[in-house]
C-alpha cells in the first residue's frame, strides 16, 4: 500500500489486524525533508528508514511508528554553520549554545524553531554593546510573521523572501526599513490580479470584453438576439473569476406549429417544425367532384406558425357524368324573383352538376347530384346569370 503525500506520521498498530504486509511511505517534496525515522516501541530505539529503489518501503507494521523528519540549520551572522538538527514533524528543534561575537550581545534567532513542519535555516541575531537595538518584524497581509530582525539604530533591516498570496501580486512593503530608529512592523503589500473576461456570440462575434478582479464576478452584456433561436444563457460561470475566460452565448432553436387543413377547415395533420426547416405534408386529400392541386402556402422554410390549406379545381365534365348531349331543359319564371323552377323531366334519376355563374364567370351556386327542380336564388344580386346543367346552359335574369 502506498500512502498519500499528506501523511507525515504513522502510529504503531496503525494497521493492526490488517492483512497488509508492507506499505510505501511518501517521499515528500517539502523543503528540507530528510526522510523517515522509525521508532521501535519495544526497545525505544530510533533509526532511519532505508530508501530502496527510490521508495521508503516498510514491513514492520505492528510495533513501529514512523515520522517524517526535517533538517533545521542554525547559522551565525557570517553564514558559518553552528548546528544542524534533524527534527521530527511538529516537534521543536534544539538550538546550539548561544554564540558569541566580539563587541556584540546575542539576542536570539531570526525565526521560530518550534512545531517544525519543513526544513528551515535560522540566523543568529546580535546587538552591539552599548548600542540601541530595535526589533523589525515583517508580517504578511493577514498578520502572519514572516521574519524578525534585531537592528542597530540607523541600520537597515533585511527583508525575507517576497511572500506569495493567491490572486495577488506582491508590490513591496508598507514602510521603509533602511534607517531604523524605532521598533517597526513592516507589512507586505499586494495588488489584486485582474483577468480578461470576453463574452462572445454563437458565431464568435465579441459582445463584450471586461477586466475583472481576482475572485470577483463579471457583468454579462444584454442578452443577445439570434433569428430563429431563444437565448438560454452562457456556457460557463463567471461569478468567481480566477483566470482569463471566454464565455459563449447558448441558444435553443425555436419551433413552430404547421397545421394542414382541408377546404372545409378539417385538420388533416399538425406538425412541430424547427425554425427554417420544412414540414412534411400529409397524403393528398380527396374531394368529390374536384382534383387536388396542391397547398396554398409554402412550408419548406418555416419561420412562423402556419395554416396550410388544400387547393382543388373542379373536375372536367365528361360523358361519365351521365350527361346526354341531346337533353334540354326549361326554366321559369324568367326574370325570377326568389325561386327558379327547372323542368327537370329530362334529368329524372340521373346525377348532374348544376352551376350558376354571374357575368364575370364566377360560380355563385353549385350542386352535384340528382337535379332539384326548385332553386332558391333570393340571395343573388340583381342582374343576369347563366344556369348550367351538364353541358347545357340557360340565361336568366334576377330581379
Amino acid at each position: 500500500m502506498e500512502l498519500p503525500d499528506v501523511v507525515v506520521y504513522v502510529g504503531e498498530r496503525a494497521f493492526y489486524r490488517n492483512l497488509l504486509k508492507s506499505l510505501t511511505l511518501p517521499d515528500h517534496n517539502t523543503k528540507g525533508f530528510k526522510g523517515w525515522i522509525a521508532h521501535d516501541i519495544n526497545s525505544g530505539s530510533e533509526s532511519w528508514v532505508n530508501k530502496t529503489g527510490g521508495e521508503y518501503i516498510v514491513s514492520d507494521l505492528f510495533k513501529t511508528s514512523y515520522t517524517a523528519a526535517y533538517e533545521v540549520v542554525f547559522k551565525d551572522y557570517d553564514g558559518s554553520e553552528l548546528k544542524t538538527d534533524i527534527v521530527k514533524h511538529y516537534q521543536d528543534a534544539t538550538p546550539p549554545a548561544d554564540p558569541e561575537r566580539t563587541g556584540y550581545i546575542f539576542t536570539g534567532w531570526d525565526k521560530d524553531y518550534t512545531n517544525i513542519s519543513e526544513g528551515i535555516t535560522l540566523v543568529a541575531q546580535y546587538k552591539k554593546n552599548g548600542v540601541v537595538n530595535y526589533t523589525v518584524t515583517f508580517k504578511d497581509w493577514d498578520g502572519t510573521i514572516l521574519s524578525v530582525n534585531t537592528v542597530e539604530e540607523h541600520d537597515c533591516a533585511t527583508a525575507p523572501d517576497n511572500p506569495e498570496r493567491e490572486g495577488y501580486t506582491f508590490t513591496g512593503w508598507d514602510v521603509s526599513f533602511t534607517d531604523v530608529v524605532s521598533d517597526l512592523v513592516v507589512t507586505a503589500q499586494y495588488s489584486i490580479k485582474t483577468y480578461t473576461v470576453t463574452f462572445v456570440d454563437y458565431d464568435g462575434t465579441v459582445l463584450k470584453t471586461e477586466s475583472v478582479d481576482y475572485g470577483s464576478a463579471a457583468t454579462a452584456p444584454d442578452n443577445p438576439d439570434r433569428e430563429g433561436y431563444v437565448f438560454t444563457g452562457w456556457d460557463i460561470s463567471f461569478t468567481d473569476v480566477v483566470s482569463d475566460l471566454l464565455v459563449t452565448a447558448q441558444y435553443s432553436i425555436k419551433t413552430y406549429i404547421v397545421t394542414f387543413v382541408d377546404y372545409d377547415g378539417a385538420v388533416l395533420k399538425t406538425e412541430s417544425v424547427d425554425y427554417s426547416s420544412a414540414a412534411i405534408a400529409p397524403d393528398d386529400p380527396e374531394r368529390e367532384g374536384y382534383t387536388f392541386t396542391g397547398w396554398d402556402v409554402s412550408f419548406t422554410d418555416v419561420m412562423s406558425n402556419l395554416v396550410v390549406t388544400a387547393m382543388y379545381k373542379l373536375k372536367a365534365i365528361t360523358d361519365a357524368d351521365n350527361i346526354n348531349k341531346r337533353e334540354e331543359f326549361c326554366i321559369f319564371p324568367n326574370p325570377v324573383n326568389n325561386v327558379l323552377i327547372i323542368s327537370s323531366d329530362p334529368f329524372q334519376n340521373k346525377v348532374y352538376r348544376v352551376l350558376i355563374f354571374d357575368m364575370t364567370g364566377s360560380i355563385v351556386y353549385q350542386y352535384y347530384g340528382f337535379v332539384n327542380n326548385r332553386i332558391d336564388v333570393s340571395n343573388l344580386n340583381r342582374g343576369t346569370y347563366l344556369l348550367q346543367i351538364g353541358n347545357k346552359v340557360k340565361k336568366f335574369i334576377k330581379l
